[in-house]
């Protein structure tokens, strides 16, 4: 199994270069609080001082479901009194968050089942891959309570899956499922439930074959929407790198690369 790192709420599980990270409330359907939160804030900081540690991080939920939101008693004032200044603050704070695990410079997974909802499915957009499984329920629900997904939904949907449908999912508050998810982008893949472990994994084995420096400079490329002259200045230090050498080394001799991050 590896090294595992736990907390009541929030389990991270170091499986070589592939590190686990497991929403654990599943009497509460893995409702995100302040708790996990700040442990996923401590993760992303880790990850990003280091990116030697792993090479990728996999987002999943405990029992029979990814995660069913957030944690609607603080949202509302419960945990500050009803200081709007404060909950403000608590959510500038959640949003930094997300965007924190966004930058890791590893790639990262979400594996989906069950229902990913509000935060859940927000956390999952702040993820480089969605995988879901077939009875995987996706929405954000938020407007049937009155407010909005306000920790990146806004933002990364529209990217990821067109302003069209991005308002068919956030003003309609609907839930969709993992095939129509598909047919939106929004996820990567849609597999049977028993499928999804192997799925998970086979991305797992792709993403570590390749060279990290690239990926991670892809990766960065992307979520900055890099401009052209950005991009030149990253594929000049790429070129230069040892791992770039090595893998035009290995095309020529027709074997497998030997990537080692240099």
């Amino acid at each position: 199994m590896g090294d595992q790192s736990n907390s009541q709420e929030l389990i991270i599980r170091k499986e070589g270069p592939v590190w686990r990270v497991i929403l654990n409330r599943p009497e509460k359907k893995n409702a995100i609080n302040d708790n996990m939160f700040a442990g996923l804030k401590r993760l992303a900081e880790e990850i990003t001082e280091n990116p030697d540690l792993c090479r990728v991080v996999v987002f999943s939920g405990a029992g029979d479901v990814f995660c069913s939101g957030g944690d609607l008693k603080t949202l509302m004032g419960g945990g500050y009194g009803g200081d709007v200044s404060a909950i403000r603050n608590e959510f500038r704070g959640l949003q930094h968050t997300l965007d924190q695990v966004e930058a890791m410079p590893v790639p990262t997974i979400a594996a989906i089942h069950g229902y990913a909802l509000g935060a859940g499915l927000q956390l999952a957009l702040a993820c480089d891959f969605r995988i879901a499984a077939e009875d995987a329920k996706l929405g954000l629900p938020d407007v049937k309570n009155g407010f909005i997904p306000g920790i990146g939904a806004t933002t990364r949907l529209p990217r990821l899956i067109g302003l069209a449908r991005a308002k068919e999912l956030l003003l309609m508050g609907s839930n969709i499922d993992a095939k129509k998810a598909l047919d939106f982008g929004l996820v990567n893949a849609a597999v049977p439930l028993e499928d999804l472990e192997s799925a998970v994994e086979e991305w797992c084995s792709r993403l570590i074959r390749r060279a990290p420096m690239a990926v991670a400079a892809g990766k960065y490329l992307l979520n900055t929407w890099a401009d052209l002259e950005e991009t030149a200045d990253v594929q000049m230090k790429l070129l230069a790198s040892e791992d770039a050498k090595e893998g035009v080394t290995a095309f020529f001799e027709r074997r497998a690369p030997n990537f080692k991050g240099k």
